[in-house]
């Protein structure tokens, strides 16, 4: 990040973070010059030592993106979609969502009975004077 900053002449550095490819890893940064709001680039690198500029995002280049995405980052930004293919997560995260289900059904279920085994009770934690005048769910008048 220092030579990053030293060879582009930025003010400050700030570390995006790293988008996982098939092939490489893209690690993003940003730079900003010495005014914060106007002076700011993007950059992305594979090394962290040799850094590229990203160009500024337009509404049709955005547009474009959104529609061709639909596999994971290669890790090479001239290859086209059709060389990976789609992504599919495989049969390991569908075993877990199961998991993950079931255990949303059993806690509901326990919550159920809880709270029909407390609604049950409730007449027995009244005070001796308010059973008198209600009955379940009727009051007497």
């Amino acid at each position: 990040m220092v030579l990053l900053k030293k060879n582009y002449k930025f003010h400050r550095v700030l570390f995006w973070g790293k988008i996982l490819g098939i092939k490489k890893d893209y690690f993003i940064a940003q730079g900003r010059g010495e005014d914060e709001m106007q002076g700011k680039k993007y950059l992305y690198s594979f090394n962290c030592m040799d850094w590229f500029l990203l160009p500024l995002a337009t509404d049709s280049m955005i547009k474009e993106v959104t529609k061709a995405a639909k596999s994971r980052f290669i890790g090479d930004p001239s290859a086209m979609e059709n060389e990976v293919g789609s992504f599919s997560p495989g049969n390991c995260s569908v075993h877990w969502a199961y998991i993950l289900a079931m255990l949303g059904i059993l806690d509901a279920a326990i919550l159920a009975t809880l709270a029909f085994v407390l609604a049950n009770r409730q007449d027995a934690l009244l005070p001796p004077d308010a059973k008198d005048v209600t009955t379940g769910l009727l009051m007497s008048v």
